[in-house]
């Protein structure tokens, strides 16, 4: 008797951007969209049958219950479609993460290590950048565009987008996740690690009223964002950032086995 077999993969792959939203997307898909659209297509299988009854003389009645099919029909259609806008905004919330994660990959050639998608309670960090640099807790936002000359103003209280829409819950949301990652950090290393909040807006151009620094979250678009962190002063020992990717990598690894 051949023994039992196992896959040779000893750890889950990492995380990949946008995952959280792709997985998000296909729930949608599979329990909200499909079953309406299976249920009208056996509808439709139904209305079917009662034209053959009709076909071989089995008292059919295939006016009435075509009506009836072709009415329920339509109410799943409307139901499948009343999903549009919410599967569009998940592609593009999901290709808005992708783009930036593209971008913040080319922060590896300088020995920053980036992580995509770490999951919270209820909640997940589009993108966590690790290096001598410190610690950056990045939160995408896809916003769509109006057509013409747009842009988004941020004073350090408050971002407008077009100088109107008001996204300031966009920087509390990346504050609040930062503490959170600081909080994450301080229990898988004992020591406290200044974690900078971050949001970009990808295809928009970011005006900062006051300088990032003074500032309680950066809101940047993905290029500058780049080049921020490239440039920022050291402040953590390598040491420490190895240290810190290695218990981060660990806690993930633990995460996936436990989901």
């Amino acid at each position: 008797m051949s023994s039992p077999k196992h896959s040779p993969i000893k750890n889950p792959p990492p995380r990949v951007a946008g995952q959280s939203l792709d997985e998000e997307l296909n729930r949608l898909l599979a329990e909200d969209v499909m079953p309406w659209i299976a249920v009208a297509i056996l509808a439709g299988l139904f209305a079917v049958l009662e034209w053959l009854r009709w076909t071989f003389t089995i008292q059919p009645h295939p006016v009435i219950v075509t009506l009836g099919v072709v009415g329920f029909m339509a109410f799943c259609a409307y139901k499948a479609l009343s999903y549009r806008r919410r599967i569009r905004n998940l592609k593009q919330g999901r290709d808005g993460e992708r783009e930036v994660g593209a971008m913040l990959e080319e922060l590896r050639a300088d020995g920053c290590v980036v992580i995509h998608d770490l999951v919270g309670d209820g909640f997940n960090l589009d993108h966590v950048v690790l290096s001598t640099r410190g610690v950056f807790a990045v939160e995408t936002k896809t916003v769509s565009k109006p057509d013409g000359k747009a842009n988004i103003t941020y004073d350090g209280e408050r971002v407008l987008i077009d100088g109107v829409g008001d996204y300031t819950c966009a920087a509390d949301q990346a504050i609040a996740e930062a503490a959170w990652l600081r909080k994450l950090c301080a229990s898988l290393t004992g020591k406290t690690y200044a974690v900078q909040p971050v949001v970009v807006f990808p295809g928009w151009w970011v005006e900062n009223r006051k300088p990032p620094g003074q500032c309680p979250a950066w809101v940047l678009n993905p290029s500058a964002l780049v080049k921020f962190i490239a440039g920022a002063r050291e402040q953590v020992p390598e040491g420490e950032v190895r240290a810190l990717i290695h218990h981060l990598r660990q806690h993930i690894q633990n995460q996936q086995r436990d989901r």
